[in-house]
């Protein structure tokens, strides 16, 4: 047997045979819908088929990449590929009901269209290994025309969103017919669709809560089972809708929170767990939608210039939501305990036709980690070392909050939250400068508590934080069949995967077991790896924990799509920007490899993976104009 670790710096873990994952913290009373066991929470996370899921998710809309729908598989597994489990979609009223009676009041849905939702959208998230949030609205906002209400809604004798009679009658057909789209695609029916939120950043009062009530009850009686949830203003500051107060209720409160400034590097917003313990504590905390981007209005110039590639684009005061502002608020926003995190936008598209409100422009690019024409840029890489951490780290997602401060360093320069799961004792010890606004150098040493004690680490050397960066370090941290534990770290985990391999580990470390191999890398050498999922049998056999719990490592290429192992082949499928190295570490019965297709000369290393060399720049001979 033999484990894997991959550490950044990066440290990943490699033991030999296919490990399930178990819950091994004592679990508080699940919450459930009273309809299905498929979806149940606690208060600290999601539970998807009884294992407990960090909801990392990706927003993107159907509407906003139309014309060619196999341009959303496309979008849907580069998602997939860079760390995310989720897509969160938003529905557009107008698209499907531009007439109160179109296609006889049951909508246009027309399959092979941009208003296929069911047959092309949610396929597209099911055959990458996708779950999907649903938010058909009715109002959506997403800076669309109406918020995404029809032209004639706006004809209607009465005040919207509320218990208007003509209202009621105006959106009842839309999300009936949507509900019903919902339900068959639900996880209880084989689908992805694991959680639907109710309205938008909406709020409670006298004439919209039986508006609320009417919708969550549409949604029901049209067969959908999974939680209900609901996206609130202000980082989740109000309690509109939540469980924990009284009135009309979803299942699963949300805040919404874009914490980064338009024109400067802003502090983190250290208010998310405050907020979530005095307004939702039975339910995880859910940030429904959570900055990947900003919106860049008609007119407006981003900071430091024009485009929305100023955004995502570094170095310095650039770049306000580039790789190094995804590394410090994303995981503040951890390291306040929230294990539901929907990334707004991910891959934003462009606004065609009359779809967008008069603030907008084409461009809805948002900065996010996929640009407007589908190129997946170096945000990706962060987010990818980030998913690959949250989804083998399950004590993780039982964690609370021990404390923070910076009085855990030898730096006061430094903030530290500890995390601790109190079933495991396994410590998550999330890090940062205090001022998230900091470009500074600084070297520190941490106090960690330990099933050994308390101990200052490194014992020799310190701990190095480069301006705008986090790190989680880990203690006590339990992986593979052996469940071996590393007493403490600090370099950050990536991942960890387990199967039989030959040859030498790559890095001499202790671990306290022979059958473990360290790979620690260096963070720009750790944003070219991947880990793809090895699919199992079953409807959900691409599904990370659910349905497989087998994966590879794999170096070098731009985007990896997909991987699988028939009898001694591993085939991968992907996309390369050049001729591109490759180094693969895979169980050890693998002999062959192919790309694409294509049969690559492999070398099998001293250490036990492989080494060779994919791709290549086709030549394009272009004819002299003469010849013409």
């Amino acid at each position: 047997m033999l484990g894997s670790l991959l550490l950044f710096p990066l440290f990943l873990v490699i033991s030999s045979c296919f490990a399930a994952f178990h819950e091994n913290a004592p679990l508080s009373r699940r919450n459930s819908t009273g309809l299905t066991d498929a979806v149940t929470w606690d208060p600290s996370s999601l539970f998807i088929q009884g294992q407990r899921v960090f909801i990392l998710s990706a927003e993107f809309h159907p509407w906003r990449l139309p014309g060619n729908t196999d341009l959303w598989a496309d979008v849907m597994q580069k998602i997939k590929a860079n760390g995310f489990n989720t897509v969160s979609f938003y529905v557009n009223w107008a698209l499907h009901f531009p007439t109160p009676d179109t296609n006889g009041g049951n909508g246009d849905f027309e399959a092979g269209t941009y208003r296929d939702i069911e047959g092309r959208f949610i396929q597209a998230a099911k055959d990458a290994g996708l779950w999907m949030i649903a938010r058909p609205g009715p109002y959506i906002n997403g800076e669309t025309t109406g918020g995404g209400f029809p032209g004639w809604v706006g004809n209607i004798a009465g005040s919207l969103r509320t218990n208007n009679s003509a209202y009621t009658e105006a959106w009842m057909p839309y999300l009936t017919a949507i509900s019903k789209i919902i339900a068959a695609n639900q996880i209880t029916n084989g689908g992805p669709i694991i959680l639907v939120q109710a309205e938008n950043e909406f709020s409670a009062g006298t004439l919209q809560n039986p508006y609320m009530q009417a919708i969550i009850d549409t949604y029901r009686a049209n067969g959908v089972v999974v939680p209900i949830t609901h996206n609130d203003q202000h980082a989740g500051l109000n309690g509109n809708f939540s469980p924990d107060l009284p009135g009309v209720h979803v299942d699963i409160y949300c805040g919404d929170s874009y914490p980064q400034g338009a024109n400067s590097w802003a502090q983190v917003q250290a208010v998310y767990y405050s907020n979530h313990e005095a307004v939702a504590f039975s339910n995880p905390l859910c940030l429904a939608e959570f900055g990947g981007g900003f919106l860049l209005n008609w007119g407006e110039v981003a900071f430091g210039g024009t485009g929305y590639e100023k955004y995502s684009q570094g170095p310095g005061d650039l770049g306000l939501t580039d790789a190094d502002y995804e590394n410090v608020f994303y995981k503040d926003a951890y390291s306040q305990t929230a294990t539901i995190l929907n990334v707004y936008m991910l891959y934003g598209g462009t606004n065609w036709g009359g779809t967008a409100a008069p603030v907008s422009y084409t461009s809805y690019d948002y900065g996010g980690g996929i640009n407007e024409n589908r190129v997946a840029g170096s945000k990706m890489n962060e987010m990818r070392l980030q998913g690959s951490f949250l989804r083998v780290s399950r004590d993780f997602l039982a964690a609370t909050l021990l404390a923070n401060g910076t009085n855990y360093t030898t730096s006061s320069l430094i903030h530290t939250a500890e995390l601790r799961n109190l079933g495991t004792s396994a410590g998550f010890y999330i890090t940062r400068h205090q001022d998230s606004t900091s470009t500074a150098l600084t070297t520190t040493q941490l106090t960690v508590q330990t099933s050994l004690g308390q101990m200052l680490i490194p014992q020799t050397g310190s701990i190095t934080f480069n301006g705008r960066e986090s790190k989680i370090l880990v203690t006590d941290y339990v992986f593979g069949i052996s469940q071996t534990s590393i007493l403490y770290s600090t370099a950050e985990i990536m991942t960890w995967t387990t199967y039989t391999l030959s040859g030498s580990s790559f890095v001499p470390i202790t671990l306290g077991s022979a059958n473990i191999v360290a790979i620690i890398l260096d963070k720009a050498t750790a944003n070219q790896w991947h880990a793809p999922i090895i699919a199992g049998p079953g409807p959900f056999g691409n599904y990370f924990s659910i349905g497989s719990n087998e994966t590879v490592l794999v170096s070098g290429p731009y985007v990896l799509r997909n991987a699988s192992i028939a009898s001694n082949t591993l085939s991968l499928t992907g996309d390369l920007n050049g001729t591109t190295p490759i180094e693969v570490i895979a169980p050890n019965s693998v002999s062959t490899m192919l790309w694409n297709g294509v049969p690559v000369q492999m070398t099998r290393t001293a250490r036990g993976s492989f080494t060779g060399q994919v791709g290549g720049t086709p030549t394009i001979d272009l004819p002299a104009l003469d010849d013409l």
